[in-house]
């Protein structure tokens, strides 16, 4: 008997110390802003990787435009700059803005990173349906994005 519970205390342990593992394993820390210049820096750094898939879809569409790439090729770039985007703006709006001027900020770029993200989305959409006016449409709203995050960017950095 002395055995028996021994042996239900170790799996009970055992059974505790893989439910604290994987649940700690599965939890992403949450990232912090200690002022509010911390959190203007990583706003502008958000902008710059979320302008940086745009530009590279942008890139990707003109050279498809152009019959410099093939279609999988096309989907694959669109579709990781889509994610790149995604998880720029997950990350930073997961941050606590610091006062009344970090919520202006935050607002203004989760506008931005919003339209950013959508437009990706449809950009996706597009390629995969073989869409060439909307693919040709996008590369204008494209445009129109990655100069409004430079110019937050400027502002903010």
């Amino acid at each position: 008997m002395a055995s028996s519970r021994s042996c239900l205390t170790v799996a009970a342990a055992c059974l505790w110390a893989a439910t604290t593992l994987t649940t700690s394993a599965c939890t992403a820390p949450v990232p912090t802003a200690r002022s509010g210049a911390d959190y203007d820096r990583k706003a502008a750094h958000t902008a710059e990787e979320v302008r940086s898939a745009v530009e590279t879809a942008r890139v990707a569409l003109r050279a498809d435009g152009d019959g410099r790439v093939f279609s999988r090729t096309l989907d694959v770039l669109v579709t990781e700059a889509e994610g790149d985007a995604g998880g720029a703006a997950k990350t930073f709006l997961a941050i606590d803005p610091k006062g009344p001027h970090a919520d202006d900020t935050r607002h203004e770029l989760a506008s931005l990173l919003g339209d950013a993200t959508a437009t990706l989305a449809d950009v996706r959409i597009a390629v995969r349906r073989g869409d060439a006016e909307e693919l040709h449409s996008a590369t204008t709203v494209l445009a129109k994005i990655a100069d409004a995050l430079e110019a937050f960017i400027e502002d903010v950095g």
